[in-house]
């Protein structure tokens, strides 16, 4: 029942609000962070366990990505606890999932990087890029119509204030 309640909560409409992280002191890597768009990856596998099925179903054509907004190794000019451990063992990339009712084309253009492009299966599939630093742009085309894509609000920058290695999460539908 417990794993049934966290399912019925996940999959509540929900605006994308962070929490207020003003008085825990996260605020300087939380705030301007969503995630909520991780959600819509979860609904499909929510609601394949919740009718007994083995996989989920693509119902509505989506694309989720998510990335750090700084390569791992960036000058942080002002941080003062300083790069935190691990660091190194990070890759710089940019992931998308992508939600489709038929194949597709995924094309990524992830800063100065080349624009990448593959071709994506039907249902809830999952691609990583290499990062680069400038806007990231996502688009999923078929038969040469866009399909779904955009813009992220947020680029990759070359440096930073602070070190900040949680993710920005972001979709198109």
């Amino acid at each position: 029942n417990h794993a049934r309640a966290v399912a019925n909560d996940l999959t509540r409409d929900r605006r994308d609000d962070q929490p207020n992280h003003t008085d825990d002191g996260s605020s300087a890597w939380a705030e301007g962070f969503p995630h909520g768009a991780w959600r819509s990856l979860w609904k499909p596998y929510i609601a394949a366990y919740k009718n007994g099925e083995d996989a989920p179903r693509v119902e509505t054509e989506q694309l989720v990505y998510w990335y750090r907004t700084h390569p791992k190794d960036a000058a942080c000019s002002a941080d003062p606890i300083g790069v935190p451990r691990g660091y190194e063992m990070l890759a710089d990339a940019v992931f998308v999932s992508t939600m489709l009712t038929e194949p597709a084309e995924l094309r990524v253009t992830s800063g100065g990087q080349e624009p990448v492009t593959v071709s994506v299966e039907a249902g809830i599939r999952t691609h990583n890029f290499t990062m680069g630093v400038g806007p990231q742009e996502f688009v999923v085309t078929r038969n040469g119509a866009t399909v779904v894509g955009g813009t992220s609000d947020k680029e990759i920058e070359a440096d930073c204030t602070v070190f900040n290695y949680n993710p920005y999460v972001g979709s198109f539908e």
